[in-house]
């Protein structure tokens, strides 16, 4: 194309030759011209005097300082409320002028763009992100240009939580919880586990004071676990105990807390001896953790309310130590439709079968599977994986977990995974 013909459909412009990627898509989008889709309206219908005055290549930039341009077309109201966002003072700090590969005409999508000042929350996520950050809805909380609410929120600090976090009727509430101030204990972005501005007993000590807290327990708490026995939110009682108690602990302190008495797991095995016995299984859970007692790992000794006394739901407490398993699950192409509870297939103490399956790799699967329990390929005791040396049940070819190829086959179904026994 000559210069002419260039400054022609440029309405009297001759472009920079590295500037055509400003505004052009290199590859091609279906777009007329393959100008990229999200443009500016005056540049795209060729009113470019609606923002410059003059012509040709003596065409001014725009003035676009304080939005001074851009306030003839978009409402002002909209960055006038009380708390404003500092970059609209410059629209061109988050905005292209002409066009852009992402909506709203920004020079990028969040939460990138938006890190590209506020780089200090990469920093404080810290290992637990909370979920809008982590899918990078910057705007699912904060407005973009002015808002009402300190931090740019959409909404009060209660109102925007509330929209996700499903907000408990409690006879009794904790103060903070009542008035909205889930900011005086957890942080917004990420961090701790459950988010929380420090361990819980020392954010409980910033306000209720340990010599206190003795003197009505009659009971040295140490450090103390103090969700170990509240709910940080709400409750039946002005006490805020969490559903179900532990009968010792509802007897006192004393029953487990003795001077010489150690707080293992033997100390749980006194009273629950059924459980005992998965300490002699081939796969068991019950290997003591770093406070020597395994129970504790998934047990709150004291209150839960959950009435196993769990301290999370079953998944979430066991995403807590096999994230790779939920990871495998969550990426697969094909997978168990079936998982809310991982329960359904796997003893929490432990079993005689691998990874702690409810059965064998037969039994566990035709308890819902029942048409496909009989079928031409033989499997059982009888029918040996010669790789390993094990019978072949169903997740010798099926992984329950997950997998990209169809019935959640280990290995392509068309030959790949027939070869692995069968050589011609």
């Amino acid at each position: 194309m000559s210069a002419k013909e260039m400054s022609k459909r440029h309405h009297g412009l001759t472009p920079g030759a590295d500037s055509c990627q400003n505004c052009h898509d290199p590859h091609g989008n279906g777009q007329p011209y393959y100008l990229y889709k999200s443009a500016h309206p005056p540049f795209k219908n060729g009113k470019c005097n609606a923002c410059h005055k003059g012509r040709g290549q003596a065409l001014p930039r725009a003035d676009m300082s304080a939005g001074s341009v851009c306030f003839k077309c978009h409402n002002r109201a909209e960055f006038q409320r009380p708390v404003v966002h500092e970059p609209v003072a410059e629209c061109k700090n988050c905005h292209n002028m002409h066009t852009a590969r992402y909506p709203g005409l920004l020079k990028a999508k969040a939460p990138e763009l938006c890190l590209r000042c506020h780089d200090n929350l990469k920093v404080k996520q810290g290992k637990n992100i909370h979920q809008p950050v982590a899918a990078g809805q910057c705007l699912k909380c904060h407005a973009a240009h002015s808002a009402s609410h300190k931090g740019l929120l959409v909404d009060d600090v209660a109102s925007v939580c509330s929209s996700c976090h499903k907000m408990a009727d409690y006879a009794v509430q904790h103060a903070p919880f009542k008035h909205g101030k889930c900011l005086s204990c957890h942080t917004a972005h990420g961090g701790t586990p459950q988010m929380l501005k420090s361990p819980p007993a020392v954010l409980c000590q910033g306000c209720h004071k340990l010599s206190s807290v003795k003197k009505k327990h009659k009971f040295s708490l140490g450090a103390g676990d103090c969700l170990s026995c509240h709910n940080p939110h709400g409750g039946k009682s002005p006490s805020l105990l969490r559903k179900f108690l532990h009968p010792p602990f509802k007897k006192g302190c004393a029953v487990c807390h003795q001077k010489n008495k150690p707080l293992n797991t033997a100390l749980c095995l006194s009273c629950h001896r059924k459980i005992g016995r998965y300490y002699f299984v081939t796969h068991n859970h019950l290997t003591d953790n770093a406070r020597g007692n395994a129970c504790t790992t998934c047990h709150s000794p004291h209150a839960a309310d959950d009435k196993r006394l769990l301290r999370s739901p079953v998944r979430v407490l066991c995403e807590s130590c096999h994230q790779d398993t939920v990871t495998r699950h969550q990426s697969a192409e094909y997978r168990h439709k079936k998982m809310a509870d991982c329960l359904t297939c796997h003893a929490a103490h432990g079993g005689r079968s691998p990874a702690m399956l409810k059965g064998n790799g037969i039994t566990i699967c035709t308890r819902c599977h029942t048409s496909q329990g009989k079928f031409s390929h033989p499997v059982g005791k009888g029918v040996i994986d010669h790789r390993n040396g094990r019978p072949i049940t169903c997740i010798t070819c099926h992984d329950p977990k997950g997998t990209n190829y169809r019935y959640n086959l280990v290995m392509d179904g068309k030959e790949a995974l027939c070869v692995q026994c069968h050589n011609y």
